[in-house]
């Protein structure tokens, strides 16, 4: 290929080799290219913040994250490139053992069990959250959606139909989502506090990511510990830890899989694929076969062909299997689904194309206020020692190639289906893909060690800055974030009413308030204003007492993100509340 081109083009590339020949000048190079691209990330992420039109696909609340929580921990980051960590001679560095590893994790559990409470408060503030654990609820009787009563069938819009799989004509419910992330914290639950589930994710995440670092880099005990502790100082894996989200069991199996797959064998490769059923299953079957196509393609090219038709044989049925489990849970209604509340659908090969568009430049400024949050929610030294894996390995190393890959096909495929991820820690799509970064990182760090050089100390005064700076900066975050909702949903499951309506529409996101057992045995219900129509008050005064909780209340939501606060209930509120006044059950 050189030969054809031109002269000063050749010289151009031959330069960008030679600068890789020498350590110091490849990673003064590599961390000035990162800050260059932060700077770049963050002029587009800003862009979104320009648009004065919020639009309905929740892209405000990316220019929420971005000015609130990510801009203001951007320079720490800067600041890191910017002081150049010197490079060192390499020294020999012991591997990380068993022991170490085991008080690690257990720190790590201890740490994420703990947040759960004391900065959540136990509580869910995303719908998918809540639907991890509603539907680990229903799991947790082994059937796999639970009967609505007839009774309350034309009150089942009111009851939040978010994220709800169409059973029948509202005959039954459980959320649209893949089941494997529930069934495992049924699991756990019926053993322990459910509220562990994702702790221990993260203490498999991290055992098998340790497993991974020593089988690739079993002679370099330093490398090892800058994989592990790219992990640990992740402000990202240690706050959604403490979340119901299903993003903890991505990263989990992800790991998992892949120290199976690199072990080999007819154990290792077939734990892989048991492995990759329910990676597959967890919550939306797309994630897990974008780390695992990569490596497939590296099995094409090493001509392993028996190997690679078993895992594109095996791959076939495990989504085959998947993307049948929605139709098969929706047709146990003995009616059609009506094509009002099949707003969704339930053929994901459908959902998938309807939501598949090409590139706007709303689209893409919002990817970059995502990998902004995904650079500011990591450990400090993770993207430069990324970068300079990718750059010195990515295209060498079939493995490093593979871990490369999974992350650039995520990034384009959540631009052309579902750019805006809407609340996360971090940017939670590429949570499940956080352990093959780390890798690369490793890659990079091996890389200087093999020329004699290391950044130990830099990474031990960048790790200790990432647990003590950056991460209870970010505990901060989420705990400000969640408050105002918990106290609403707090203020409304103590009224002493049978049922209690929402003034859903007031705030923002103040409809994932409405949630309610998928037995409805919970006092008081909790309903949607939105969903109930006026001449539906009269029934359901005669099933008890009924109370409201108004917008003015909702008000701590509205200052948290900016939106206008309101004096009094929204006209279609008031309305029904003059309607259970008329039938006198209003309390």
């Amino acid at each position: 290929m050189l030969r054809s081109q031109h002269p000063r083009q050749r010289t151009c590339v031959l330069m960008s080799f030679d600068k890789f020949e020498d350590p110091a000048k490849a990673y003064d190079y590599v961390r000035f290219t990162t800050g260059a691209v932060l700077i770049a990330v963050t002029a587009l992420a800003l862009m979104v913040h320009s648009n004065a039109v919020i639009p309905a696909n929740f892209a405000w609340i990316a220019r929420y994250f971005s000015i609130q929580q990510d801009l203001p921990l951007l320079p720490v980051f800067l600041l890191a490139l910017i002081a150049g960590p010197k490079l060192s001679r390499s020294s020999i560095a012991i591997s990380p053992n068993i022991q170490t590893v085991a008080l690690i994790t257990l720190l790590l559990l201890l740490i994420t069990w703990a947040g759960r409470w004391l900065v959540f408060e136990n509580y869910d503030l995303a719908r998918d959250e809540q639907m991890a654990n509603f539907d680990a609820a229903i799991f947790a009787h082994g059937v796999p959606f639970w009967p609505i009563d007839p009774l309350w069938r034309p009150f089942a819009g009111a009851l939040n139909q978010i994220f709800i799989l169409p059973i029948g004509d509202y005959e039954g419910w459980v959320s649209s989502y893949l089941p494997v992330n529930a069934a495992m914290r049924a699991a756990v639950g019926m053993v322990a506090s459910p509220t562990l589930a994702s702790p221990l994710l993260v203490v498999v995440g991290a055992i098998a990511l340790w497993r991974v670092a020593r089988r690739l880099w079993p002679d370099s005990g330093s490398t090892q510990w800058a994989v592990f502790a790219c992990y640990f100082g992740s402000s990202q894996v240690l706050v959604t830890g403490m979340t119901a989200y299903a993003m903890s069991a991505h990263l989990a199996l992800n790991l998992l899989w892949l120290a199976l797959f690199l072990r080999g064998g007819r154990i290792g490769h077939g734990g892989a694929i048991a492995t990759g059923f329910l990676a597959t299953g967890i919550h939306q079957p797309i994630f897990h076969p974008l780390l695992v196509l990569p490596f497939l393609e590296m099995l094409r090219v090493q001509r392993r062909w028996r190997l690679l038709a078993t895992y594109v044989g095996c791959y076939v049925v495990i989504g085959l299997f998947w993307l049948a489990w929605p139709g098969w849970v929706s047709a146990h209604g003995a009616m059609p689904v009506p094509d009002k509340v099949n707003v969704e659908g339930v053929n994901y090969v459908q959902r998938f194309f309807r939501g598949v568009q090409s590139p706007t430049d709303v689209s893409l400024w919002i990817m970059a206020a995502n990998l902004l949050r995904f650079a500011t929610w990591q450990h400090l030294l993770l993207l430069p020692l990324l970068f300079l894996g990718i750059r010195v390995s990515g295209t060498r190393d079939p493995i490093a190639a593979a871990l490369t890959g999974g992350l650039v096909l995520l990034v384009m495929m959540m631009t052309l289906i579902l750019p805006c991820q809407g609340h996360g820690w971090g940017y939670r799509y590429l949570h499940g893909l956080i352990g093959s970064a780390c890798l690369l990182a490793g890659y990079g760090w091996h890389w200087l060690e093999s020329k004699g050089y290391s950044l130990r100390r830099p990474m031990a005064v960048a790790t200790a800055a990432s647990l003590a700076i950056l991460f209870p900066a970010h505990l901060v975050m989420a705990h400000v974030l969640v408050v105002p909702f918990a106290a609403v949903s707090r203020e409304v499951k103590s009224s002493s009413a049978d049922f209690v309506i929402v003034d859903n529409a007031m705030a923002p996101f103040a409809a994932d308030v409405v949630l309610n057992r998928a037995d409805l045995s919970n006092r008081p219900i909790i309903l949607a204003g939105t969903a109930i129509d006026p001449v539906q008050m009269a029934e359901l005064c005669r099933r008890g007492t009924i109370a409201f909780e108004d917008a003015p209340r909702l008000n701590a939501i509205n200052r948290l993100f900016g939106f206008p606060e309101h004096s009094e209930a929204s006209d279609h509120q008031q309305e029904l509340r003059k309607a259970a006044a008329s039938a006198h059950c209003s309390k």
